[in-house]
């Protein structure tokens, strides 16, 4: 796996995650395409996320979304490696799989982070971190913890303990 594909994978693993837990499908897509967004760099990790996608369809019956899955699926393993995917695209089968979109400020530095660029100045804009293993009650249930790999920290999202 590649260094970028490490470093964004916990953030991927988190959407895919809150995925799995959502009340409803729409909030499940949603956090689906998020994590689609995070992946797209990352040839594994814009594979499971087509995977989950797929599996999203058939479990929702929805066939237009099986068979548009079933497609990206093959372009994400043969596309994603050499850079031949449209930033920002939300991996659904309502967009067109080659429509490049806006990409939320809140993803995109996550993106940033893993890719080994950050903007020291915009501390004040990241989530709250949880240092020492020290649990942060007043955060729910979801709260983040520093991580250092080599010379990047990165912020990422751990279930705290309750």
């Amino acid at each position: 796996m590649s260094r970028f594909g490490r470093r964004i994978r916990p953030f991927v693993e988190a959407e895919l995650e809150a995925a799995a837990r959502a009340a409803d499908a729409g909030q499940a897509f949603a956090h689906l395409e998020r994590a689609h967004v995070l992946a797209q760099d990352s040839t594994l990790q814009h594979l499971r996320v087509h995977w989950r996608m797929l599996r999203w369809g058939l479990r929702h019956r929805r066939l237009r979304e099986v068979a548009g899955q079933v497609g990206r699926l093959f372009g994400a393993a043969s596309k994603t490696a050499i850079g031949l995917v449209p930033r920002g695209n939300t991996g659904g089968s309502n967009v067109s799989a080659w429509r490049a979109m806006p990409i939320p400020a809140e993803l995109q530095r996550r993106i940033d982070h893993a890719q080994g660029r950050f903007d020291r100045r915009a501390s004040s804009s990241k989530p709250p971190q949880r240092c020492s293993g020290e649990a942060d009650s007043a955060s729910g249930p979801t709260t983040h913890m520093r991580v250092n790999r080599g010379q990047s920290p990165m912020t990422v999202p751990v279930r705290s303990q309750r």
